[in-house]
């Protein structure tokens, strides 16, 4: 399964998640849901070697966004050496080929919760 979205998918759900966040009364609410607020996520191996292989990408930055139901969900982009999200049009203004990758869709916990672990009793 490809985890990867497009940079106005990945745009839009830092967006919601960033308007959501402004308003904390709603988030801390005692009858949010807490299926809202995501556990943790788990992406394929192979789509996070894929984005570690652009050109020039030295690190992975993670934001967090919100789907339209409001499910927050983490947004993974490789990082450049000037500290740059890599997003798609790079170095000399023209888009490179599979630079730009962005994930999301990982499986995410609440519904599809690994097992228990030392870190995750």
């Amino acid at each position: 399964m490809s985890h990867r979205i497009t940079l106005d998918e990945g745009k839009k759900m830092i967006k919601t998640y960033k308007e959501m966040k402004k308003d904390t009364a709603t988030i801390m609410a005692p009858d949010f849901p807490s299926k809202k607020l995501a556990t943790c996520e788990t992406f394929d191996r192979a789509d996070i070697d894929m984005l570690l292989a652009q050109r020039d990408c030295v690190k992975l930055r993670i934001y967090y966004g919100a789907d339209d139901d409001k499910k927050v969900h983490a947004i993974l982009v490789g990082v450049n050496s000037k500290d740059e999200d890599i997003v798609g049009i790079q170095y000399d203004g023209k888009s490179d080929g599979d630079d730009g990758i962005i994930l999301e869709k990982g499986s995410r916990c609440p519904d599809y919760c690994p097992p228990t672990s030392g870190l995750n009793p």
